[in-house]
């Protein structure tokens, strides 16, 4: 399903939980996904959340490849 902004701090946790990014990397995956619901989205950002009895628990962020057609870079999984 698409990312809320009420999911922020889950997925950020996520994030550290894989290991794919240090604890001090927290403010800035909290501007990407802050960025992401301001208006991101609306240039085509994909933030797409995986649940497990309702608790986010995985995260794919996408962006649109720049002068393609329906290409898309894969930024976080």
């Amino acid at each position: 399903r698409p990312a809320a902004p009420a999911d922020t701090p889950a997925l950020v946790a996520t994030c550290f939980a894989a290991g794919v990014f240090p604890p001090e990397a927290g403010p800035t995956l909290t501007k990407l996904f802050d960025d992401y619901h301001a208006r991101d989205h609306a240039a085509g950002h994909r933030a797409l959340v995986y649940e497990e009895a309702g608790k986010p628990i995985g995260v794919v962020y996408l962006t649109p490849k720049e002068v393609s057609d329906r290409t898309w870079e894969l930024l976080m999984m």
